[in-house]
């Protein structure tokens, strides 16, 4: 919602090029540029306007040598600025902004971990030429920095940063592997060289003295998500306070608060509780299609839920039609590279949000931190795999292959899934990575899978936890929420929940059997069993039936572009559409990512 640019550099007109940087993402930001200059130095801040009783804070904000430009949301602010207090600081009044500020002043880079919350900013010390470039635990808010030669820059959007290159950026060739293999690309790479997002829970340190850069390696400042099977576990109290406690903290503010309700598990467990903490009804939100079969249609579900907690309820009916013209201008609104097809129901339902409320609970983290997905079974039935013969492995693909293999019908969802399942026997060292991948259609070799297997449930949580959550479902969800101005706030993301979760046994997490176990039966304390036992339907958007819809040689020509070849020959490209359309093979998924990279490519120039 907010944007932070900077730039220090000794061979341009810095004020001028932060101006740009600025005008970059100023469609988002209505309100006038605050800077602070201390050439080489630049750092600005823009915000839009402030959603309810909140008043506007200028940044960068000054206290003695220090200046800081913030973007976030402290949830434990009372008790820190308690602490300063005891320690002889004063507050002219209480905003995340001072609060930061005083408490790097008081205890330095050791203040992060007294801070609980999502943000990054950028702190400088205007006396030493020193500036801190800082990113929250979890990710949940993005922070990208170039250093060439004798110049650093660094932006909370990335198509900024790319625009302020002082020459063409070159696509990240290995990076661009990795999105064709995860539809995503991991922090550290961006798909452009020279060009990186700070990781999660990381620091980095930049002296400037005598047109000389000096700049660390991003450190790591807090301790990653760490599983573990316990003996002993943990009880449903142990869980139901945490996340009771965490829903109570981030709901703590004078904006608007709704929350995203898809009468799953996660969101009506957040939704739960925030009801609990509320006087008046919670408003929540849900989407569907009216054209596009049950499998992507929840409100049903949701509008349940929402009865059970007594919210007032807004579900988003659309039809397929709806998503078409929204293609190209959400595509343009992403600033990094993902094809997740969520991200389309997101930037829909955040806009119904965004006309009743100033910010959403989201039950994001769910799956990553109690095993919600069905790899996470896949995972663990592979040793049974492995002991069954290829013969007859080859023999039931060779039946299932001319079954339907669509997504947006369930006899044709679980055909896809065997399908992609019983392909592990060909590997002999299958492990989890080979689970995830999605590039068998045009096989890639990125560097980032040059680490060691993944082959164990905690491993594998892991993995989704520190990529597909962060890099993937929290990046395309903020995005989607700064184009509305909406405030997206994750639960699940508390630091006391996930050191609960992280105390599990297994078998509270998954079994052949069963996902998220212990979380389900939390969840059936305050909901029906069949509305929390039911199929799990995920959040995504019929995109199989939208591309099936296109005419075959509008199809190949978004398939067919500058970034697309640098990867997937055209013949190849060609085949795979002729095999999706004709043949009706599982390729959806394939094909629309390379219609992002393209689009992705052509808006970075």
């Amino acid at each position: 919602m907010h944007s932070i640019n900077g730039i220090l550099s000794w061979k341009r007109n810095v004020q001028l090029c932060a101006a740009t940087m600025s005008r970059g993402s100023s469609q988002h930001y209505p309100n006038p540029l605050n800077v602070l200059v201390d050439e080489p130095l630049v750092l600005s801040h823009q915000q839009p306007e402030p959603a309810g009783t909140k008043t506007m804070v200028e940044q960068p904000e000054r206290f003695g040598c220090w200046a800081l430009a913030f973007i976030g949301r402290i949830y434990n602010s009372a008790e820190v600025q308690k602490k300063l207090i005891d320690h002889g600081y004063t507050f002219e009044a209480l905003n995340d902004v001072e609060l930061v500020l005083k408490a790097w002043d008081c205890w330095g880079e050791e203040c992060l971990h007294r801070l609980q919350g999502q943000f990054v900013f950028c702190i400088v010390n205007t006396d030493k030429k020193r500036l801190h470039l800082c990113r929250d635990r979890y990710g949940n808010q993005p922070l990208f920095y170039s250093h060439i030669e004798k110049e650093l820059l660094f932006s909370s959007h990335l198509r900024t940063l790319v625009q302020a290159q002082s020459r063409k950026p070159e696509p990240d060739q290995d990076a661009l592997a990795v999105f064709l293999a995860l539809h995503y690309v991991p922090a550290p790479q961006t798909g452009w060289k020279h060009i990186q997002k700070l990781r999660p829970g990381h620091i980095l340190t930049v002296t400037y003295t005598e047109e000389r850069l000096q700049i660390t390696e991003p450190r790591a400042w807090h301790r990653p998500f760490s599983p573990m099977n316990t003996e002993k576990g943990i009880s449903l109290q142990q869980l139901d306070t945490a996340l009771s406690e965490s829903v109570y903290r981030q709901m703590g503010r004078d904006a608007p608060i709704g929350a995203f309700l898809s009468g799953g598990v996660d969101s009506s467990l957040i939704c739960h509780y925030a009801a609990q903490h509320r006087t008046d009804p919670l408003h929540t939100f849900s989407i569907g299609f009216v054209d596009a079969g049950s499998e992507y249609d929840e409100t049903v579900h949701a509008r349940r839920a929402a009865e059970i907690i007594g919210a007032h309820h807004h579900a988003v009916r659309v039809e397929l039609a709806g998503i078409s013209d929204r293609i190209e201008l959400v595509l343009a609104e992403m600033d990094e590279l993902n094809a997740d097809t969520s991200v389309f129901l997101t930037h829909i339902v955040c806009e119904e949000a965004s006309k009743h409320v100033a910010v959403c609970l989201s039950g994001a983290g769910g799956d990553e931190l109690f095993g919600g997905y069905f790899r996470h079974q896949a995972l663990l039935a592979l040793k049974l795999l492995q002991k069954i013969p290829k013969p007859l492995i080859s023999t039931v693909r060779t039946i299932l292959h001319p079954l339907p293999q669509n997504r947006d019908h369930r006899l044709g969802n679980l055909v896809r899934r065997l399908i992609r399942f019983f392909e592990q026997r060909d590997h002999e060292q299958s492990d989890f990575l080979t689970i995830v991948r999605q590039d068998r259609a045009y096989p890639q070799t990125p560097s980032f899978f040059q680490q060691p297997r993944i082959n164990t449930l905690l491993k594998a949580l892991e993995f989704d936890f520190n990529h597909f959550l962060s890099d993937n479902i929290l990046t395309f969800t903020n995005t989607m929420a700064r184009v509305h101005n909406l405030e997206i706030c994750v639960p699940f993301l508390d630091t006391n929940v996930i050191r609960v979760a992280e105390q599990m046994r297994n078998n509270q997490r998954v079994t052949l059997f069963d996902k998220k176990i212990l979380l389900k039966q939390l969840a059936a304390r305050y909901f029906p069993r069949d509305l929390i036992y039911r199929k799990k339907q995920g959040f995504a958007a019929p995109l199989e039936v939208w591309l099936r819809n296109l005419p075959r040689e509008a199809l190949k020509k978004r398939c067919l572009g500058e970034a697309s070849k640098l990867l997937v020959s055209e013949p190849a490209i060609n085949q795979l559409v002729d095999s999706f359309l004709d043949d009706r093979r599982d390729l959806s998924l394939q094909l629309f990512a390379l219609i992002v990279m393209n689009v992705w490519y052509q808006g970075g120039n």
